[in-house]
């Protein structure tokens, strides 16, 4: 029996910040799978959600001016930035490593995050 075909989707929850340069059906699904699988890690590694996720809301893009989403794109990245500088600031070694995987996954720019196979491969280094 062949697989059903799945339609590709993403919650407002996992939306990732592209979603205010581009129209959502064309968004790197990847990428967007990356940024997605990135919010998971977040919490299970922080244990709450990524604090620039509130900024993030698909179901709102139409309503904004261009100005307002360049605006919501550089309150994400600085707070993705301050986000990473604590975790250097208050984590080491292995935690450290994870949190690293985790934020390299959660990258405003979609061009910077890592790809899947990558995410795998470091993440069975530190298991081993």
């Amino acid at each position: 029996d062949a697989l059903p075909n799945i339609a590709f989707c993403i919650s407002n929850e996992n939306t990732p910040p592209e979603i205010y340069q581009k129209p959502f059906c064309q968004i790197n699904r990847i990428q967007a799978d990356t940024y997605s699988l990135g919010v998971l890690f977040y919490m299970l590694v922080f244990h709450k959600r990524p604090p620039w996720q509130k900024y993030i809301r698909k179901g709102i893009v139409r309503s904004l001016s261009s100005q307002s989403k360049q605006q919501r794109l550089a309150t994400i990245e600085k707070t993705y930035l301050d986000t990473i500088q604590k975790a250097k600031k208050t984590m080491k070694g292995t935690q450290l490593k994870i949190a690293t995987i985790t934020l390299d996954m959660l990258h405003p720019n979609p061009d910077k995050r890592p790809l899947l196979i990558e995410v795998q491969k470091q993440v069975k280094e530190l298991m081993e």
